[in-house]
């Protein structure tokens, strides 16, 4: 009874941080370079449901013990009936009938997320073998080695109990979104992985944009928010008098004028982009460190940018309106139920202590 009221609970905190997530992307939906949030849970370790006797029973298991497995994606997945996966996670070793893992940098079995660039392992749970050890895989054959991580549980063991899921993090999804012809000159678009840099001339604190509608201000080339757009390290100036219909982006990303460079746009890519958090208005800096580094964040990787910069075009937001407004029914639907579990489960606690306290 407990248990019902404890997932329930759990489920109805998750559900509404999903939802917090979801609403924000929203708002954004027609936010210039926008890059959609998602939520991450998980569940709490499963641990195994054991009879009280412990009275051996026959076993009438079938020989593989119900082991299905196949390729996905470059992910391992694999399930099975009457056997158990091992996860150890932050909290506690976890037991699991189906998994979806992949190697990681150093060929450790992991569970992951896809940020739109690819696989990221960043606080994720390893699968275990037999004796608990972390899997690493070099090649060879994977599916045995998975196989042979499979737990057969003893007779009176009778499955598992989970105890609710929570919220893990949120994580940003750099997939691309549609282009926007605006034929402004100052509007810039990636055509790939990458970011504007820009800086705040107030504080010198530099940040990374994907929104690339930028106008000259004071003879310097700004966003609309007035930071400063960085080409070479340094401000980008523009002289006044300079017409904007005659600027000119090179294939390098120089900007030229009358054939004479400016500039080159400052623009990177990162390549620990995991470590990326969002500032507010659009923008993306490294996230906090609680060691003594120099800024007190952690240094961006960064990397040449490989794609195309696209001149009098914008890109819009990665956010799909339609998609989110059903994921939204579906999450208070979801709402709904575990708070009818947590009441159902209120009562039969009220009732049977009601009960119990008139026995006798």
């Amino acid at each position: 009874m407990n248990r019902a009221l404890y997932i329930g609970a759990t489920s109805m905190v998750a559900n509404q941080r999903r939802m917090d997530v979801l609403t924000n992307n929203l708002a954004n939906v027609n936010t210039t370079g926008y890059k959609k949030d998602m939520s991450v849970h998980e569940s709490f370790p499963e641990k195994l449901l054991a009879k009280k006797s412990r009275i051996p029973e026959r076993n009438n298991r079938l020989p593989d013990g119900g082991f299905r497995f196949r390729q996905e994606e470059g992910a391992y997945v694999a399930s099975t009936r009457d056997g158990f996966f091992q996860m150890e996670t932050k909290r506690g070793i976890s037991h699991v009938k189906d998994i979806r893992v992949a190697p990681d940098e150093e060929g450790y079995l992991k569970t992951f997320y896809n940020d739109g660039r690819g696989k990221r392992y960043d606080y994720e749970n390893y699968l275990l073998d037999a004796s608990g050890q972390r899997i690493q895989v070099q090649g060879g054959e994977v599916e045995a080695v998975i196989q042979g991580a499979v737990m057969n549980p003893l007779p009176f063991v009778i499955g598992t109990m989970s105890r609710g899921v929570r919220f893990q993090k949120v994580v940003t999804d750099y997939s691309m979104g549609n282009f926007i012809h605006t034929e402004n000159p100052l509007d810039f678009a990636l055509s790939a992985g990458g970011f504007f840099k820009v800086m705040e001339p107030s504080t010198g604190d530099v940040f990374y944009t994907r929104n690339g509608s930028f106008g000259v201000s004071n003879g310097q080339l700004k966003d609309l928010q007035g930071r400063l757009v960085l080409g070479g390290g340094s401000p980008i100036s523009i002289p006044p008098e300079y017409s904007q219909e005659n600027l000119v982006l090179a294939d390098d990303g120089r900007l030229l004028y009358n054939d004479e460079e400016i500039a080159t746009l400052d623009v990177v890519d990162i390549q620990n982009r995991e470590m990326l958090r969002k500032f507010g208005e659009n923008l993306f800096k490294m996230v906090e460190r609680w060691d003594e580094s120099p800024d007190g964040r952690e240094v961006a990787f960064e990397i040449p940018y490989t794609g195309e910069i696209i001149q009098g075009y914008l890109e819009s937001s990665n956010v799909n309106a339609i998609d989110s407004m059903v994921e939204m029914i579906t999450l208070q639907r979801d709402y709904d139920t575990n708070q009818r579990m947590v009441r159902t489960s209120d009562e039969m606690l009220e009732k049977a202590a009601t009960q119990l306290a008139s026995i006798g």
